[in-house]
């Protein structure tokens, strides 16, 4: 890794690339959890919404575009939470006017589009880093450090649930494929950053099928088949009977990553060595409206990437930028293998 010099020795000043939901959770939970951060700016297309959010969620300066807020030079970090398929433009032009990002999951939309997201970073030498929050969280640091002992011994097996029910809202942007909409790229994507760091490498094998709405996976299984075990990938709009847990078994254990995996506070372990263990990092919400249920947790993604960014790290050694690419490959492979092709790629 390169060395960098902060632009401000101590304090990490952020700044919002639209007004989304998670935006929102962001911020509400950096207050309750990590009042450490400072949100300095948001931008939006426009103005008055810019202006909404940030008397909403206490932000003192709102841009109606987000070049003024790249132009900002109170602004370090960047934080970019549009739909998508509009996470690369904002994501490059940060990065080229010296600021750090944080991009919200998925990276974006194709392999291709990730690695020249990547070649930027580093030709500017900025922290980058994909907001797959998951990773973060105590629980999950503690599953990959029990895999890593070999407590559980060689992972012969990984099965996942996602999902939920979408019902009449089709005018969501995950029923859209103009808006990158789909099981595959909006839920899909967190299994898969799962399984990356369960096997730690790129499957020899990948099989699929899907269910399709209004031309998008309404409903996908994935097969995945690595050197010593398999994964099968399950998730889907069409109900909220899944079980969204993860179960991962080896030769000489399991692991249960309780609901829900993919903002996990819970592990159970059961190994031939030590029985069963329960580790829980419960935590708790406080009061306050969430958007999104789990939201509290995503105060532990930013936590990491401003001690990284400080310790004069250029990327996340949680999640490094190539697995980041090669999860968004294996999307590709996936998209490929169910036949999802999105509008701009015809």
């Amino acid at each position: 890794f390169f060395v960098l010099m902060s632009s401000s020795a101590g304090q990490l000043r952020w700044g919002i690339i639209s007004t989304a939901k998670i935006a929102a959770d962001l911020i509400q939970s950096l207050k309750k959890f990590y009042p450490e951060a400072e949100v300095v700016a948001v931008a939006s297309r426009s103005l008055d919404s810019a202006v909404a959010f940030g008397k909403a969620n206490g932000v003192a300066k709102c841009y109606g575009s987000y070049d003024e807020l790249f132009a900002d030079p109170e602004v370090d970090v960047v934080y970019v939470s549009t739909l998508n398929p509009f996470h690369k433009v904002p994501v490059i032009k940060a990065l080229r006017a010296g600021k750090h990002v944080l991009c919200e999951k998925p990276f974006c939309m194709s392999a291709a589009d990730a690695q020249e997201m990547i070649q930027v970073a580093r030709e500017e030498k900025k922290f980058l880093m994909e907001g797959m929050w998951t990773r973060y969280f105590p629980a999950h640091k503690k599953l990959v450090e029990v895999i890593a002992s070999g407590e559980i011994g060689d992972v012969i097996s990984f099965r996942g649930q996602f999902g939920f029910e979408l019902g009449g809202r089709d005018t969501d942007r995950l029923t859209q494929p103009e808006l990158g909409g789909g099981a595959v790229m909006d839920i899909g994507i967190y299994l898969l950053s799962v399984v990356y760091s369960v096997f730690r490498e790129y499957p020899k094998s990948v099989k699929a099928s899907a269910i399709f709405k209004g031309g998008v996976d309404w409903h996908t299984t994935v097969l995945l088949g690595y050197e010593k075990g398999q994964a099968t990938l399950d998730f889907g709009f069409d109900s909220t009977f899944y079980e969204t847990e993860v179960l991962i078994v080896g030769t000489k254990g399991s692991i249960k990553i309780c609901h829900p995996f993919f903002a996990p506070t819970k592990i159970v372990v059961n190994s031939k060595a030590n029985g069963e263990q329960v580790f829980d990092y419960s935590m708790d919400k406080g009061n306050g409206t969430w958007n999104f249920d789990e939201s509290a947790g995503l105060f532990h993604e930013v936590k990491y990437m401003e001690e990284a960014i400080r310790d004069g790290k250029l990327e996340s050694e949680i999640l490094p930028l190539d697995e980041t690419k090669k999860v968004i490959e294996l999307c590709d492979q996936i998209r490929q293998e169910i036949g999802l092709v999105f509008p701009w790629e015809k």
